[in-house]
């Protein structure tokens, strides 16, 4: 898809889950963000049966796909890449400590690699990336944005800055994000505080020494200053803390019920036995 096509958020279902569904990202690649009607969290998967369903669900929309991928994420900037090299752990689906995954697309079946690409999120930014030749996807809080988790997926995916595009989904806006003056520096001080240009649009005084952080535009800031096409950088309007539509650390409630989305990007596998399992996504 050429950049003049939009990206477009819809309600939709990934299967069977009700997903805001990410369409204009690139031709024949699936993306989207569950919503509150579903939990992932991964560890508590075998023990909690709505999240054990959850997940019965991501493995009937992830068959089209070959199956699924996720990370142990730590809030850092490391990317892995999804591929015939990295195998996953015991659990069979996750590759390592990471916040990020890029895929390749096979150039000569006309396929994707054969993986649904996988992050959780529940204010943090999901970051979908797309090029010709492949895709990632990237969970970014404010530690990871400050340690260059944006940047690393830009070099993890190693094409022409021409053909990338990056989508910043929903996640917590600057309605509703208060920060202290240590995530401002931590932001901004290796670029010249928060008067830098880079801040413009991404910071506004609160109360006291606190400070309004909208983390996509800081984001969106970062991938014009890698070089990145505006038209190529698309940036979501939802809020997580104030859009009842999804899960949110913030505005939860009960800070020790960490319900999670889960975010994914793939190309369908192109196969004559995937062909006719209509019924799957």
């Amino acid at each position: 898809m050429s950049a003049d096509t939009p990206v477009r958020e819809r309600t939709g279902v990934a299967g069977t889950l009700p997903a805001l569904r990410v369409e204009g990202l690139g031709e024949g690649l699936e993306a989207g963000l569950t919503t509150r009607e579903n939990d992932f969290r991964f560890s508590r998967r075998a023990a909690d049966p709505a999240v054990a369903s959850s997940y019965a669900g991501l493995e009937l929309f992830a068959a089209a796909f070959g199956g699924w991928r996720r990370v142990h994420q730590l809030h850092g900037a490391r990317v892995l890449r999804e591929g015939p090299g990295m195998a996953p752990g015991p659990d069979g689906v996750t590759l390592g400590e990471a916040d990020g995954l890029v895929a390749e697309r096979d150039r000569v079946r006309g396929a994707g690699p054969g993986r649904l690409l996988t992050v959780t999120a529940a204010d943090c930014v999901p970051v979908y990336l797309a090029w010709s030749g492949g895709y990632g996807l990237l969970h970014a809080g404010w530690r990871g944005t400050a340690a260059g988790v944006l940047e690393a997926g830009l070099a993890a995916a190693a094409a022409p800055v021409g053909e990338l595009r990056v989508h910043l989904g929903p996640a917590i806006g600057g309605c509703c994000y208060e920060v202290g003056p240590e995530v401002v520096a931590a932001l901004y001080r290796a670029r010249g505080g928060p008067e830098a240009g880079l801040a413009e649009g991404a910071l506004t005084l609160g109360r006291d020494d606190r400070w309004m952080l909208d983390l996509r535009a800081a984001l969106a800031a970062r991938a014009l200053v890698a070089g990145l096409d505006p038209a190529r950088v698309s940036v979501s309007g939802r809020c997580t803390a104030c859009d009842g539509a999804f899960h949110s650390f913030r505005a939860g409630g009960e800070p020790h019920v960490r319900h999670v989305m889960l975010a994914f990007l793939g190309a369908r596998l192109r196969t004559p036995e995937l062909a006719i399992r209509r019924g799957i996504g």
